[in-house]
């Protein structure tokens, strides 16, 4: 299988660039870094780009993949509704893959969190505590997001109606139903979620910890390998899971 990466130059496309050259059935055509973001529109089309980039690179590259019907998988986070909506229509033409967070394992505990919040209801006060490096540019994470949208999801909820990100000053009494987030940027720290559900003299807690980065590449080539066999679509982890 072909591979251009998009974002080769950052933490991810370094991880996914090395496990690619481990792999026998992977062959990275291309590296583009955002230095080299120009070299885009000479290279000759692949079976699929992945892309660990930034919003505005993530643009390029979805116009060069729909120019070249090429494969799309994308963890690039921090993007808005225009462009996702562009990354959706995007997926009548080429397959397109999505996700904030391509680790296996964080994707299995939103699953856990998608059962917790349609069982417990608007009993429960929602907290989401992210925590990553200190170069990560974007708050919440994407991850984060995701999970409040999972909970409000469950819950019937309208995510913007609900979420709180941050808070400072007097803030008043916590209204039914919010779903709150927080972030820490420190050091180098990889990646945890932690969904919290405290009840009455109680709290679960579902906590994802990324101790290594490879962990997001291994899930990444694991996507780009099942989006190479599949047809025009917009997909996210939880296509891919229902088929491991």
């Amino acid at each position: 299988m072909r591979v251009i990466i998009h974002g080769s130059g950052g933490r991810m496309g370094q991880a996914i660039s090395q496990l690619c050259g481990q792999s026998q059935d992977m062959e990275v055509v291309a590296g583009i870094s955002r230095q080299s973001a120009e070299q885009l529109a000479t290279l000759e089309p692949a079976d699929v780009l992945i892309d660990f980039s930034q919003p505005e690179g993530l643009q390029q590259a979805l116009d060069w993949c729909l120019q070249t019907k090429t494969a799309l998988l994308s963890g690039t986070t921090g993007i808005d509704e225009g462009l996702m909506a562009a990354l959706r229509s995007a997926g009548k033409i080429i397959p397109v893959f999505w996700a904030p967070n391509t680790s296996i394992g964080v994707n299995l505990a939103a699953q856990l969190v998608a059962t917790a919040a349609h069982s417990l209801g608007m009993a429960a006060d929602v907290e989401i505590i992210e925590a990553h490096h200190r170069y990560k540019k974007d708050a919440p994470s994407g991850t984060a997001l995701q999970l409040a949208e999972i909970v409000a999801s469950a819950r019937g909820q309208d995510i913007n109606a609900v979420v709180k990100s941050g808070r400072k000053g007097d803030c008043g009494v916590r209204p039914d139903g919010e779903i709150g987030i927080s972030s820490i940027r420190a050091g180098d720290i990889v990646g945890d979620h932690t969904v919290l559900f405290q009840l009455p003299g109680e709290v679960l807690e579902i906590t994802h910890r990324a101790t290594d980065r490879n962990s997001f590449a291994r899930g990444a080539l694991e996507a780009a390998r099942w989006l190479n066999n599949q047809s025009a679509g917009f997909y996210d982890m939880r296509d891919l899971l229902g088929n491991l």
